[in-house]
């Protein structure tokens, strides 16, 4: 199981990210661990509705060091 729950997105992007309008900022569970990431992100609001478009990459290790393959 996993969720994540963004608890801040800030206006400004990621100068090293082309095209990020905003950071997030959010807690990402996975199974019985929960870490705080953050992440460029493209967000666009229309009248009608809101776009959103993201990509990264987390290593496991980093939510749980005790994770072996």
């Amino acid at each position: 199981k996993s969720s994540f729950i963004a608890t801040e997105v800030k206006a400004g992007g990621d100068p090293a990210v082309a095209g990020s309008t905003h950071i997030v900022t959010g807690n990402l569970q996975i199974r019985d661990v929960t870490k705080s990431i953050k992440f460029p992100a493209t967000i666009v609001v229309n009248a009608d509705a809101v776009s959103f478009k993201t990509e990264f990459t987390i290593q496991y290790t980093e939510i749980n060091p005790c994770f072996k393959f």
